[in-house]
C-alpha cells in the first residue's frame, strides 16, 4: 500500500478518485448509486458525494463513513475511504449489509483548505434544534479575548505570548480536542451557526432516509486534530450505554473515550445517533467519531493548534490583520489537520485499519 496514493492536493482530484470507485461497488453489490448533493449554487460545483450500496437479500446491517464535516479534515478522511474499500470490502457480506460512504460533507471547506464552511460555520457544532436559547451563546473562553478570537483590527505580534499569559493548559487542550462553540458572533472562530446549515440538515434528512430499511446502523465520522500525536482515538458519546470499560473489552481498542455533552456542543456524530434512535427505537444505533491526533498534547502542541486557528481565521477576514507571513499561517494550519508528512500519513492508515478491524468485528460485520 502506498500511503501517498490516498492522499490527493486538490478538492477536485480528491472528488475524482472517490468518484471511480463506484465500481468497486458494482463489482460487490447489485444496487450501487453515486449521489451528488450540490452545497450553494450549483455553478460552483461544490458537491457532498455519497457513495450507497444496498444488501442484495436481507438488509441487517448499514455502514456509514462521513468524512470532511470539517473541510480541511476532508483529505485525511478521504484517504481513510479509500483504505476502507481496498483493504475491508473483501470481508463485508453484500447480502445482509449496504454501505453510504460520503466525501466532502463540507466541499467548499475542503476546495478552499478551511475548516468552516463559507459562511464560517463549524458544522460539527451545528447540529441543533432549539436554536433560540444559542444565538447569544458566547463561552467566556472567548470573551476573555475577543480580540483575538473575533478580530476588528490586526493581531498582536506575539499570539502565542498573548495565548499562553492568558490560558491555562487545561483551557487551551479543552479548546484543541473539544472547543465549545459560540453563536454570538458571525464572524467569530469557533461559530456554530444561528441555524442549521444546509449540509447539516441534508445529512440529517439522508440519515433517517438511510436507516429506514436495516435493524442495525454503524455510523463512523472520520476527523483530523484531537488526542496525542500519532494516536487513533475512537470517541463514543452520552448515548452509548455502555462504560469505556465495557467498550474496551468488546472493542478491543486502547484508545476509547466518552464525551459527556456531546449533543449539546451540537456533534454531528452524538445528534444524529439521538436523532436515530429516537425515531426507530427498535433498531441498534452505534456512532463513533474516529479522531487522528497530529500534534503532541504537550503545552507547546495546545499553543501550536491554537495559534494556528487564530491566525489562520484573521487571515480569512483580512490579510492585513496577521503579521506571521502568510505562507506560514497556512503550513501550520495544513500540519494541523492534513499533514503532508509521509511517517504520519502512513501511521494514520495504519492505525485506523486496527479501528476499522476492531469496531467493524465488534459489530458483527466482518
Amino acid at each position: 500500500m502506498n500511503e501517498n496514493s490516498y492522499f490527493q492536493e486538490t478538492y477536485e482530484q480528491s472528488r475524482a478518485l472517490f468518484r471511480t470507485r463506484i465500481d468497486d461497488l458494482r463489482a460487490k453489490w447489485d444496487r450501487v448509486a453515486l449521489y451528488k448533493w450540490f452545497i450553494g449554487v450549483p455553478q460552483d460545483d461544490n458537491t457532498a458525494d455519497v457513495l450507497l450500496a444496498d444488501a442484495s437479500e436481507s438488509p441487517e446491517t448499514l455502514l456509514i463513513i462521513t468524512s470532511g464535516l470539517h473541510g480541511i479534515e476532508g483529505y485525511a478522511g478521504a484517504a481513510g475511504l479509500h483504505l476502507f474499500m481496498d483493504e475491508l470490502f473483501p470481508y463485508i457480506n453484500p447480502k445482509v449489509t449496504g454501505v453510504r460512504l460520503v466525501h466532502g460533507v463540507n466541499p467548499w471547506g475542503m476546495r478552499h483548505r478551511r475548516r468552516v464552511t463559507a459562511r464560517n460555520v463549524d458544522l460539527n457544532r451545528n447540529f441543533h434544534k432549539d436554536w433560540a436559547a444559542r444565538r447569544s451563546q458566547m463561552p467566556l473562553l472567548y470573551q476573555w479575548r475577543r480580540d483575538l478570537f473575533t478580530p476588528e483590527s490586526p493581531l498582536p505580534p506575539d499570539v502565542r505570548y498573548e495565548l499562553s499569559a492568558t490560558y491555562s493548559d487545561n483551557e487551551l487542550a479543552e479548546m484543541k480536542n473539544t472547543p465549545p462553540p459560540q453563536h454570538a458572533e458571525r464572524f467569530g472562530l469557533y461559530f456554530g451557526g444561528a441555524q442549521m446549515e444546509e449540509a447539516s440538515q441534508k445529512l440529517a434528512l439522508s440519515f433517517s432516509d438511510w436507516a429506514a430499511g436495516y435493524k442495525q446502523i454503524i455510523h463512523l465520522d472520520l476527523h483530523t486534530g484531537g488526542g496525542p500525536q500519532g494516536e487513533l482515538q475512537m470517541i463514543f458519546n452520552e448515548n452509548e450505554a455502555r462504560s469505556v470499560l465495557e467498550l474496551e473489552h468488546e472493542v478491543a481498542h486502547p484508545w476509547i473515550q466518552k464525551g459527556e455533552k456531546s449533543v449539546e456542543l451540537g456533534d454531528a456524530t452524538a445528534v444524529l445517533q439521538q436523532y436515530l434512535m429516537r425515531t426507530y427505537p427498535g433498531k441498534r444505533v452505534v456512532s463513533v467519531l474516529m479522531e487522528a491526533g497530529t500534534v503532541p498534547e504537550t503545552s507547546d502542541g495546545f499553543l501550536f493548534c491554537s495559534r494556528a486557528m487564530v491566525e489562520e481565521h484573521a487571515l480569512s477576514i483580512s490579510p492585513d490583520y496577521v503579521s506571521t507571513p502568510k505562507q506560514d499561517i497556512r503550513e501550520h494550519f495544513r500540519a494541523l489537520f492534513d499533514p503532508k508528512d509521509t511517517a504520519w500519513r502512513r501511521e494514520y492508515l495504519r492505525q485506523l485499519y486496527k479501528a476499522y478491524l476492531a469496531l467493524l468485528s465488534s459489530e458483527g460485520i466482518l
